[in-house]
């Protein structure tokens, strides 16, 4: 258990990084926006702005579709 004085010097004397949340907040939005839906025979191909693409395969049982390949780079 630290002493109130040291946890006084970590608060005051230690360094933060700051971070602009909203902008961060904007570039995930942009990356996993998706521009693409590919269907073909329960197949269905997800194509994102960053250049990726995730294929699911729909469930024959149950009415849900199962990621078969996770998003990978088409390059």
């Amino acid at each position: 258990m630290q002493s109130g004085r040291k946890v006084e010097i970590n608060l005051s004397g230690g360094h933060m990084t700051e971070y602009d949340v909203h902008e961060m907040y904007k570039e995930q939005v942009e990356k996993n926006r998706i521009t693409s839906l590919h269907a073909d025979h329960g197949v269905l191909e997800v194509r994102y702005a960053d250049g990726t693409m995730a294929v699911y395969k729909k469930s024959k049982w149950r009415n849900k579709f199962n990621l078969i390949k996770k998003r990978f780079d088409l390059e």
